[in-house]
């Protein structure tokens, strides 16, 4: 009886394990420059609009034109490895929470 419980036990935990799906914390960099008397610029990583540029390399440029740049970052909460890889695909950067 004590080995039927113990084994009982065992594939719970072990199923229980396995069950349990990671979550991350998923980033999309995103910013918004802005100049008075020019239109407001913005743009996410992997826009059309930074033209290849990274966030940061983006808004150093606009910066050194004058323009007064600041983050606006989307950020999502997902669990799953498909969930997190289709987000990464999409140019979030996902970290485990």
């Amino acid at each position: 009886m004590k080995k039927i419980f113990f084994i009982c036990c065992s594939l719970i935990i072990m199923f229980g394990v396995v069950a349990c799906e990671k979550c991350y914390d998923c980033t999309k960099k995103c910013g918004t420059c802005t100049k008075t008397g020019f239109a407001t610029v913005a743009g996410c990583q992997g826009d059309t609009a930074l033209n290849g540029y990274s966030v940061e390399a983006w808004k150093a440029y606009y910066e050194s034109m004058g323009y007064s740049c600041s983050y606006n970052n989307t950020v999502e909460n997902v669990c799953g490895k498909e969930n997190k890889d289709e987000l990464s695909g999409k140019f979030y950067e996902c970290l485990e929470e």
